[in-house]
């Protein structure tokens, strides 16, 4: 491998974009998404983005009144995998805090096991299944309403997945006003269905098939389809705004459904506490790799499995590509295979890696160029960020540009290139 000539190749796109080192040292832990080595990811992002500026005012209103709700609201809706199995969200800020009840997330701390999260395609046709798929954990519980916060470890996309409103009371609540409902019912991924509200039951008692927890809330008892899957999707009304989270029903009284008001919900998140980190031994090493997604079609999959492979983090060689006597660039085998399959160079011989050059297929052309640059202003001024430059067709021209705009392996914003 000559890494002289490859290095060549890349090194104007370096050349143009590296700014004065105000690089954290942890710019050379950094370890790039190689779970989008081909561009999935960004033509995953450019079709959801596509639809979504197609989605305005005023073709909801021609679209009819449910499409409308359903179009506003649904980039927000997640499906929750987890111990028990599976159940609705909603996304309710930019933090990643994603509200749910309590049984659809019961026991998995205890059992030590991860939330994985999805959204809804905002596009008609595509699979939930399909989609990036994130890790939560479980922030806030309340087992006495059925409620319970759980956040992203990784921010979702601002620009796709918007919060949804939550209405703080319950005063603009009437008996037979409509109400729209979106969730999971039987593995049937973001199904819409519409009704009415038939009731309002202050401090309702309630309990499951198993007797074991008896619940109290504000309920709001509708006539609007919810079955298993549903729990923890948004009750929603004409305004697009979350009044509710469908909770329970009954299988033998069709038409008999409650939701959680969102009353009860907005008094849970601004007052019950967090829950209390546990303490972290070497358990801390593990937190960086609890990421996902759910391409399967490689052992690149994730930084996971980067991290859990012997020959990530040992150079195979040191190369002097300038002749100064000076190592700047060091290739890795990082699957293990004999085979050079990444580069990290360090232009201006400062300590501090400037690119990072995978070939995923080993026939030296390198499909993911990862450089390194500084946020001169906004919130993140003074901070890293990476640029993801991918060349899908190996024709040694970058096709799109994608860029991690917090530092933490995922893409947050992408744009093709001419």
């Amino acid at each position: 491998m000559n890494i002289n000539k490859i290095l060549t190749t890349y090194m104007v796109t370096l050349l143009i974009f590296i700014s004065p080192k105000l690089f954290a040292a942890d710019v050379n832990s950094y370890t790039p998404n190689l779970s989008d080595i081909n561009g999935d990811q960004f033509l995953q992002f450019q079709e959801s983005f596509n639809v979504l500026k197609d989605i305005d005012d005023n073709s909801l209103m021609r679209s009819g009144h449910g499409s409308t709700i359903y179009n506003s609201i649904i980039s927000s809706i997640v499906l929750i995998n987890s111990y028990r199995g599976e159940g609705s969200g909603i996304l309710i800020n930019n933090e990643g805090w994603i509200i749910t009840n309590y049984h659809v997330i019961e026991n998995n701390n205890a059992y030590d096991k991860n939330l994985s999260v999805s959204f809804c395609p905002i596009e008609i046709g595509k699979d939930i299944n399909n989609q990036k798929t994130y890790v939560a954990k479980t922030i806030k519980i309340d087992p006495k309403r059925d409620l319970a916060l759980i956040k992203l470890n990784h921010i979702a996309n601002p620009l796709i997945n918007k919060p949804a409103r939550l209405q703080p009371t319950n005063e603009s609540l009437s008996i037979g006003m409509d109400v729209h409902a979106i969730g999971h019912p039987n593995g049937l991924y973001c199904t819409y269905t519409y009704g009415r509200i038939s009731q309002i039951r202050t401090d309702h008692d309630w309990n499951y098939k198993d007797g074991a927890r008896k619940f109290k809330a504000t309920v709001i008892q509708t006539d609007t389809a919810i079955n298993p899957g549903n729990s923890g999707g948004p009750l929603i009304n004409d305004d697009g705004e979350i009044i509710g989270i469908a909770t329970y029903g009954y299988e033998r009284l069709e038409g008999l459904n409650f939701a959680v008001a969102s009353s009860e919900i907005v008094d849970f998140i601004n007052n019950f506490p967090l829950i209390e980190e546990k303490e972290q031994g070497n358990e801390d090493n593990n937190t960086n790799n609890s990421w996902i997604t759910k391409k399967k079609d490689s052992k690149w999959i994730t930084k996971k499995n980067w991290d859990n492979t012997d020959c990530a983090y040992n150079y195979v060689s040191a190369v002097d590509t300038n002749n100064n006597s000076i190592d700047d660039s060091f290739t890795y085998d990082v699957n293990c295979d004999s085979i050079i399959d990444l580069i990290k160079h360090d232009q201006n011989e400062d300590g501090i890696y400037d690119m990072i050059l995978v070939d995923k297929n080993n026939n030296e052309v390198f499909e993911l160029v990862v450089i390194f640059d500084t946020h001169k202003e906004g919130q993140y001024k003074n901070k890293d960020y990476a640029k993801y430059y991918y060349d899908e067709n190996e024709d040694e021209i970058d096709d799109q540009l994608c860029i991690d705009v917090d530092f933490n392996q995922e893409i947050d914003y992408c744009e093709e290139l001419s």
